[in-house]
């Protein structure tokens, strides 16, 4: 019983510790006749944004995923532009970006207009950086 009071306790203190380092909650003592007052204050307007700006990261971790025909393909600018049903959206390519064609690995120069893809992207610094794209049969 008192290792379970004993964990316990020392889950509560990490706890408390992480609400006082994110500033979720706050702490203070006021000498007042003789006596302290101890006035604890929760900030629920931090910890909502700190809630949010939490799940933006783990969205852009997650890929996403589109399901189109290529519009453009810009190699030396190394972007894909996918048409499909949303309207159009433009891929920035990179080094770590997979591409393959059928069983074998392809290059951004191997693309052309109004092949079939799937592509995974996650949005790094604002724009929509591919992680595959995946040409389709035709």
């Amino acid at each position: 019983m008192l290792r379970v009071i004993g964990a316990l306790v020392i889950v509560a203190a990490i706890v408390i510790g992480v609400a006082i380092y994110f500033q979720w909650i706050d702490v203070s003592a006021k000498p007042h006749d003789g006596k302290t007052d101890i006035n604890v204050g929760i900030n629920r307007d931090r910890f909502r944004e700190d809630v949010t700006h939490f799940q933006e990261k783990l969205q852009n971790i997650k890929p996403r995923e589109v399901k189109g025909k290529i519009g453009a393909v810009a190699a030396d600018k190394k972007t894909v532009s996918v048409q499909h049903d949303g309207g159009t959206m433009d891929l920035h390519v990179t080094e770590a970006t997979q591409i393959h064609m059928g069983d074998r690995a392809v290059q951004i120069a191997d693309l052309q207009a109004g092949m079939r893809v799937t592509a995974t992207y996650a949005v790094e610094g604002g724009q929509n950086t591919a992680r595959t794209i995946r040409v389709e049969a035709p």
